[in-house]
């Protein structure tokens, strides 16, 4: 379990899962829809850290996860450059 500030990393052994977080990834620093589909993800898997994780993506992105534009927020389409870029 977590403790104090320390980060976590995430491994996936799926491509397809492994693609679209990293293009999740990419698009969330400018993309608030990003953030909350990544918290998504990531709480499906570990829904015991919701609230780690929230925080963990509150303090990389700046953007609460939570929040009505993050929920609300529209998500670009992923293009074959994109895709491309993922591997």
């Amino acid at each position: 379990m977590p403790d104090g500030n320390k980060d976590f990393g995430v491994q996936m052994d799926h491509p397809m899962g492994k693609m679209m977080f990293n293009f999740l990834r990419q698009m969330a620093p400018n993309t608030p829809a990003a953030v909350y589909r990544m918290y998504g993800f990531l709480k499906s898997i570990h829904p015991g850290m919701k609230d780690i994780i929230r925080g963990q993506l509150m303090a990389e992105y700046g953007i609460d996860p939570l929040s009505d534009i993050a929920k609300n927020g529209q998500m670009p389409e992923m293009s074959k450059e994109d895709m491309r870029s993922m591997f």
